[in-house]
């Protein structure tokens, strides 16, 4: 992909740790990416209804509610972020 399109896929990174979100999110911005941060999975369902990201990379462990709990919330929708690619 080329940068210009790389810009139109919109990434949402769920990380409690801030320091490994910063290097997560740094990282695909530099490659083009529109990336949104969220710290944990409550954060993470607002997000997903405010930007509509095209792929959720999410830590399993975090406070409040963890990726597994992400995870079943979106796929209990009955909306298109039902199915959103999600990577843990």
């Amino acid at each position: 992909m080329n940068m210009q399109r790389n810009s139109e896929f919109r990434i949402l990174c769920v990380e409690d740790e801030q320091a490994i979100r910063r290097d997560i999110v740094e990282e695909l911005r530099e490659c083009g990416f529109t990336v949104e941060e969220a710290a944990d999975g409550a954060d993470a369902l607002e997000a997903v209804d405010r930007v509509h990201p095209h792929l959720i990379i999410s830590d399993i462990q975090m406070p409040n509610l963890d990726g597994h709990g992400l995870l079943a919330a979106l796929r209990s929708r009955k909306d298109a972020s039902a199915d959103i690619p999600f990577i843990s």
